[in-house]
């Protein structure tokens, strides 16, 4: 913001006050019309689960209407996701909540949307949409799953996991498990 004679306005903390300017920045406009080397696209899709309110989802500095109405589009497809898994409208809601709260923490860590394959394989598996599963979580979850074991081969199995793979992970940086053709969003995994 600036006062009236063209200085910027700063906070208590001697922060520049920010505000969108919209459709009334004066660089939008040039002689022939809009300006196109001026600004950048955004999006923002509302939705009201009833137990929790409204919830947005929201990008910008996108560098075309296509660009945006494309991820658009990618966001409500993922949102839909809940009408063919829930089982009710409450576990719809419910639903709907954790996969905007993913889209805006990939979009956050990493700037980019979660396919809708990571988003209905976590559905599926029960695994939390929101924060990874630590390769701790992973390797215990997978021996439990593993009920053709013989005794002596599931105390191999749990005394490797508890000695040596789940403290040479901690140790090591990779905490979380993510898909592997995309980047992980998780800091602090690799």
């Amino acid at each position: 913001m600036l006062d009236a004679d063209g200085a910027p306005v700063v906070d208590a903390s001697g922060k520049p006050k920010m505000k969108r300017v919209g459709k009334t920045c004066p660089k939008l406009r040039n002689s022939s019309g809009w300006s196109s080397h001026h600004g950048t696209w955004h999006f923002q899709l509302e939705f009201t689960v009833a137990e929790v309110g409204r919830q947005v989802v929201a990008r910008g500095g996108l560098a075309s209407r296509a660009e945006a109405e494309e991820q658009l589009a990618v966001v409500r497809d993922l949102l839909r996701l809940a009408d063919r898994v829930g089982a009710g409208s409450q576990e719809i809601g419910v639903l709907r909540v954790e996969i905007a709260k993913r889209i805006r923490q990939d979009l956050a860590g990493c700037g980019r949307l979660p396919s809708a394959e990571e988003v209905s394989r976590a559905i599926r598996a029960g695994q939390p949409l929101n924060g990874f599963v630590t390769v701790g979580q992973w390797l215990t979850d997978w021996l439990a799953g593993k009920s053709a074991l013989s005794a002596s081969t599931r105390r191999i199995y749990e005394s490797h996991l508890r000695n040596y793979l789940i403290p040479t992970s901690a140790t090591s940086g990779w905490t979380s498990c993510a898909p592997r053709k995309s980047p992980p969003c998780s800091p602090g995994s690799r």
